[in-house]
């Protein structure tokens, strides 16, 4: 039994916690979804999501992720991001549709909503000339959102 079409360009098994017996994860937020399918189509290209739906346990199984993390509640994906060019360009789409949490890491971009203001952040390790590199193209406006210059 194949997985279910969620839009043209996401399946159900994309965004699946993965456990099998007992998992307690939710439904992915179709909001989210939507707001996916749209940077996808303005990408031009696949995205792949290497994390989406996760239970307390596959949660509490991952280094470092967050108590209250929104993957939780069907609020974020991971997407894969090979590069620094391709974080950026998923990093302008997210903030044009109007995702409030970005966090930029080394091989993935995580992307969520549920947040009242929009925040980005960075993991530890990435490297502080490329934080430089986009910072430059991301300034905060009084009340906190970031703004594209």
């Amino acid at each position: 039994m194949g997985s279910k079409q969620i839009t043209k360009y996401f399946n159900e098994d994309e965004f699946s916690c993965g456990c099998r017996e007992g998992c307690t994860a939710p439904a992915i937020s179709h909001k989210l979804v939507a707001l996916l399918t749209a940077i996808r189509i303005d990408l031009g290209k696949p995205m792949r999501i290497s994390s989406g739906l996760r239970c307390k346990r596959k949660n509490m199984a991952i280094a470092g992720a967050a108590l209250r993390s929104k993957h939780l509640t069907g609020e974020a994906a991971d997407v894969v991001a090979k590069s620094h060019a391709e974080r950026f360009e998923i990093l302008k789409l997210a903030l044009k549709y109007g995702i409030t949490g970005i966090g930029i890491y080394s091989r993935h971009i995580h992307l969520d909503i549920g947040h009242d203001e929009p925040i980005i952040w960075f993991e530890a390790e990435y490297p502080t000339s490329l934080r430089a590199e986009l910072s430059q193209y991301i300034r905060l406006l009084p009340d906190s959102r970031p703004l594209l210059i």
